[in-house]
């Protein structure tokens, strides 16, 4: 007789690259709800809802929490598939800070960075622009911005000017936007719309501003509200061309009604999607000798010839000259690096990265004097000067575009589709060379980088990139599997979010074509897979589990200074809701966040459905060397800590063992051997099951199916097998 102890089962990692027959004695064949955070395996405890209302009833696709320095408070914003971007209060319905009306399409957000105090919203659509949110709770309950009445003036000072109005809208505070067109005595300006945070309000008819400034010696004069309003979010500077070699019609056109030939519009089709005061003309010397402009496009007009009503007009006619349309920072994904703020997935470049200036005012020209004046500052002699420094991935016209965008200690990671590259250098002077082919992105909700180490997902595995190497950490381990889901991914339809907290990745995928995911079925799965959660221990390199009862739309790693580390995540099944990831992968659950109070977990998942622990052994357990590895299972201990403190504890774990090979029956067999039923006492307990099978393949199965509400421990620190190896002739 021989005895396999097999100490910490299941804590060795679930593997499912390898046939069950090649893993070793702690692996898992498969694995579900499992985790072990200190080498023991456990049943994961369940995740909450962050509050106890809805946003909105609607489908939220992303969420981020931050911590917002001009406002000085703590703000959850979520995202939804129409357009709409809240702030979530925990106890109430969510505030609509963004309503996508106008634009009347189908534009929608997700928070992607957090640059110079603002979390960064980026659109999906490659079109419209990217908002700024900095901490404020005015709402913006029209949809379009609240303006304000009366005329308003900027007094004479070097930086944060005071802006002086007879009447704010109401709740206008700090870390609001205030947006306004700037022009001289004679109504005359330089630049589109500007859109400045508040710093401060000093009274119904004050607020102060920040980055702009005033060095004329005198107060700005009185200027009419018509495109002056106050809201929660903002707009960055219109630095994007995506139309640059146009020329007028050369007959002298107002700016307030600029005519372009059929040709130079109509072919680029660049309106079709036009946003009001996204969409931006710049006016290469209207005459010899001026400087540049760039206007605001208020309303366009289909030709031919093509018109756009334009706000301000330094002159009123001019002759034939080069324009660009500029719009402001149509960014899909951005990014934080080396202090500069970076964007990709404009429509028209799909290859080509953006970045700024380092500790560049978003709000302001790129080449601007910080803080800006925009009555003195008009004498800009570069046309680069309005805009942002552009790098191509590989080439203008490569075919694999760009995904996202990760910063790290090293380069700026580009994640193609197929590839990724590296950028490299310092402002504005920069390279891009090639890191690998392969090991691309499948969708920049799975890109994220945390503590200087960059996550993403592609359709050939799972990857990490640290140290400035690329990782990929699905390898030999579940590639196959995450492979065959991928077949499933759809573009539009189908996402793949990842999150770190505590030392553990999340990856969840939802939403797959289940027509593709077939050959993703494993164990006990018995119908193409729609999505999947997965955990990965950082420090162990081992894949614990899946995650059941979890089908994440977006996940968010929040880190917030003076808050506990957690993981944010939404999901169409609970919709309107932010789920906090986190007490399922550290057992434990915050109930206050600004005074970081936690208490145990519950072991049941707010919804109410999970988890259930399930695990399966390698199937070579018995290691035996007889005849072709022929062994009798005599018996078999599982030692367990099930801790349930009801009176009548319910908590369960059902235990079976799978065997098959023999060489008189080579058919496989299950067999239940029998239940371990938890109680009320904390301690590590033994139960021993007479199997009495034989067969060359032998395998132990846990499936927790029944966790109570009052069950506290769930640990599996070892297994004991007993064999006898079969003999011939005896």
């Amino acid at each position: 007789m021989r005895e396999i102890v097999i100490a910490r089962p299941f804590a060795g990692g679930y593997r499912s690259d390898a046939p069950d027959y090649a893993l070793e004695a702690n692996e898992c064949a498969y694995s579900q709800d499992v985790i072990a955070p200190f080498g023991i395996a456990q049943q994961r405890w369940g995740w909450n809802f962050d509050g106890t209302t809805t946003d909105a009833a609607k489908n939220l696709i992303g969420v981020s929490r931050s911590r917002f320095p001009i406002t000085e408070r703590s703000v959850t914003l979520t995202t939804t598939e129409d357009g709409y971007v809240y702030i979530h209060n925990p106890a109430s319905s969510g505030t609509a800070v963004w309503e996508n009306n106008p634009p009347s399409y189908s534009a929608s957000w997700i928070p992607r960075c957090m640059y110079n105090g603002e979390v960064i919203l980026c659109a999906q659509d490659g079109v419209t622009p990217l908002l700024r949110y900095a901490g404020s709770t005015l709402a913006n309950s029209a949809g379009w911005p609240t303006g304000g009445t009366g005329l308003w003036s900027i007094a004479d000072q070097s930086s944060s000017p005071t802006i002086s109005l007879t009447t704010w809208p109401s709740g206008t505070e700090k870390g609001a936007f205030f947006s306004a067109l700037y022009t001289n005595a004679s109504s005359k300006g330089f630049f589109p719309h500007i859109s400045s945070r508040v710093l401060a309000k000093s009274s119904s008819t004050v607020i102060t501003l920040d980055g702009i400034r005033n060095s004329s010696g005198s107060p700005t004069p009185a200027t009419g509200a018509t495109g002056t309003y106050v809201m929660p979010v903002g707009f960055a500077w219109p630095g994007v061309s995506v139309w640059d070699t146009g020329t007028s019609t050369g007959n002298s056109p107002t700016l307030s009604q600029f005519s372009f030939s059929g040709a130079d519009l109509a072919s680029a089709g660049l309106f079709v999607d036009y946003v009001p005061m996204n969409d931006c003309l710049f006016i290469q010397n209207p005459t010899s000798g001026s400087p540049h402009i760039m206007v605001s496009v208020i309303s366009y007009t289909a030709g031919p010839p093509e018109v756009l009503n334009v706000q301000p007009a330094p002159q009123s006619t001019f002759g034939s000259t080069q324009y660009r349309i500029s719009r402001r920072l149509p960014f899909k994904d951005a990014a934080v690096h080396n202090n500069s703020l970076w964007g990709c997935g404009v429509r028209q470049y799909p290859n080509r990265v953006y970045v700024g200036p380092p500790l560049w005012d978003i709000g302001n020209p790129p080449g601007s004097i910080q803080p800006f004046d925009p009555i003195s500052d008009s004498t800009f002699a570069d046309v680069d000067e309005f805009f942002l420094t552009p790098v191509d991935v590989p080439s203008r016209y490569d075919t694999d575009p760009v995904v996202s965008i990760l910063a790290t200690p090293g380069p700026l990671l580009v994640l193609k589709g197929a590839s990724v590259y590296g950028i490299y250098g310092s402002y504005p002077s920069y390279e891009q060379s090639l890191i690998a082919n392969g090991s691309g992105c499948i969708d920049l909700r799975s890109a994220v980088s945390v503590d200087g180490v960059a996550y993403w997902a592609g359709r050939d595995g799972i990857f990490m990139y640290s140290g400035g190497q690329i990782v990929p950490i699905t390898r030999g381990r579940i590639e196959r599997e995450w492979q065959a889901l991928m077949r499933g991914y759809v573009d539009g339809t189908s996402c793949v979010s990842t999150a770190v907290v505590t030392n553990h990745l999340v990856v969840s995928v939802a939403s797959l074509s289940t027509s593709a995911t077939g050959e993703a079925k494993v164990g006990p799965d018995s119908s193409n897979p729609s999505e999947r959660t997965y955990i990965y221990d950082l420090k162990a390199q081992v894949w614990t589990s899946r995650i059941s009862n979890a089908k994440m739309r977006n996940m968010s790693s929040v880190r917030v200074p003076g808050e506990v580390n957690s993981i944010f995540a939404v999901s169409d099944d609970y919709q309107g809701r932010v789920i906090d990831v986190t007490p399922a992968v550290t057992g434990t659950k915050c109930t206050d966040r600004a005074a970081q109070t936690l208490t145990d977990a519950d072991p049941n998942d707010a919804a109410g459905d999970g988890p259930r622990m399930q695990a399966w052994t390698g199937s070579s357990l018995a290691a035996a060397n007889g005849v072709d590895g022929e062994a009798r299972f005599a018996d078999l201990a599982v030692t367990t800590n099930l801790v349930d403190s009801a009176g009548s504890p319910t908590a369960a774990i059902d235990v079976s063992t799978f065997h098959g090979g023999g060489l008189d029956d080579q058919a496989s067999t299950v067999v239940a051997q029998g239940t371990i039923t938890g109680d009320s006492v904390d301690r590590v307990d033994r139960k021993k099951f007479r199997v009495n099978q034989t067969g060359r393949l032998h395998q132990v199965r846990i499936d927790m199916d029944v966790t109570s509400a009052t069950t506290t421990k769930t640990q599996i620190p070892e297994i004991t097998a007993t064999f006898r190896d079969s003999r011939r002739m005896t």
